[in-house]
């Protein structure tokens, strides 16, 4: 589709909210910033990890939807917003900053993008997400063929899947650098649930006694193998073991390592967890401008964020809401509920209550 046009930024630019990324977390964050009448930029790379994906799931009224076709309406959405501008490009260099405004300083991030042009916001979203890691740092595959099969005849997500391939023929393969356990873990959850034809290849040393006690009672027969190459198509796979065997099936679940999906968290220095910015209940990061949400953002005390499409687009909701809210108690004039310097938040400081939406 044809996304929307706006004017050149100038070099100085100046923005309330930047959205870096325009994932489910980005475009919804954009969506309900702009409809705030928020001046916001969303900045998109055009890299998307779900790029190879038929269909995204578990979406009330969308479910099976193409995730191009979803971003394409919500381009659509935010075209219709003057407020919002929305530029193919990516972050290349971030630092806090301040900006005058209102006859005082107050913090903001500056942001250098690809052909140079800076932008300075007050508030900043970051929603570029994880990358999925099929190769190693010298470019070699982690297992052949993983990377051309990812996505298309290789599956990672029970959750996302498992409907799809109810009663197949089912590999589980760990990916070098992923942990085994929780190939073994998914292993046992698919036997449970979509199919009572489900085998692991791994290695069996890796495994422990209790879990290969485990995999035997719920009748996931155990390879003592390793994959060293994979093909197929959707409805046909094969792997190659190191050991010399080949092995058919209907289809694989191999879940890869991941990393971030942007170097910006370590830019502006916030707290990380592993590839994941850590954020408080409002999607806040260590650094109070900044905000995170979606596949790269992870809650406090929770080992790692939930993957899924509405997960990302409530976040991306709730990171807007936040940031709007923020930057409406920073007003002078405005006094600051008390309950907002509270944990856990109390009701008064709800957005709901403040404003009276019952949506």
């Amino acid at each position: 589709m044809n996304t929307p046009s706006h004017p050149r930024l100038s070099a100085d630019d100046r923005t309330e909210v930047a959205v870096v990324g325009a994932g489910a977390a980005g475009l919804e964050a954009a969506l309900v910033l702009g409809r705030q009448r928020r001046r916001v930029l969303l900045i998109d790379s055009g890299d998307y990890r779900n790029a190879r994906s038929t269909g995204a799931h578990m979406l009330l009224g969308l479910d099976g939807t193409p995730p191009t076709e979803i971003r394409d309406r919500a381009l659509a959405d935010i075209a219709g917003l003057n407020t919002v501008i929305y530029l193919r490009s990516t972050v290349t260099a971030a630092h806090l900053d301040t900006e005058d405004g209102e006859n005082r300083t107050e913090p903001a991030v500056s942001l250098t993008l690809s052909d140079g042009r800076r932008v300075t916001a007050r508030r900043l979203i970051i929603a570029t997400g994880q990358r999925d890691v099929t190769r190693d740092a010298d470019g070699v595959p982690l297992i052949n063929g993983l990377d051309r099969g990812h996505g298309i005849w290789t599956r990672h997500c029970p959750y996302c899947h498992g409907w799809e391939n109810r009663d197949k023929d089912i590999l589980v393969v760990p990916v070098p650098g992923a942990p085994v356990i929780r190939t073994v873990y998914q292993a046992l959850y698919l036997r449970d649930r979509t199919s009572d034809r489900v085998r692991i290849i791994v290695d069996a040393a890796e495994v422990p006694d209790e879990f290969r006690g485990a995999l035997s009672d719920a009748g996931v027969n155990l390879i003592d193998d390793t994959v060293s190459t994979m093909s197929g198509d959707p409805d046909a796979v094969s792997v190659r073991t190191t050991g010399g065997r080949t092995i058919r099936a209907d289809t694989i679940f191999a879940t890869p390592p991941t990393t971030a999906g942007s170097p910006l968290g370590e830019m502006l220095g916030v707290q990380m967890q592993g590839p994941c910015i850590l954020t408080d209940a409002r999607q806040r990061s260590s650094v109070p401008q900044v905000f995170a949400a979606g596949d790269g953002a992870v809650r406090r005390g929770e080992p790692e964020p939930m993957t899924f499409v509405t997960q990302a687009a409530a976040q991306g909701q709730l990171a807007a809401i936040w940031a709007d809210q923020d930057l409406f108690l920073a007003r002078p004039g405005i006094p600051a509920p008390s309950a907002l310097t509270e944990t856990p938040p109390t009701l008064p400081t709800s957005p709901r209550i403040l404003h009276g939406s019952t949506e």
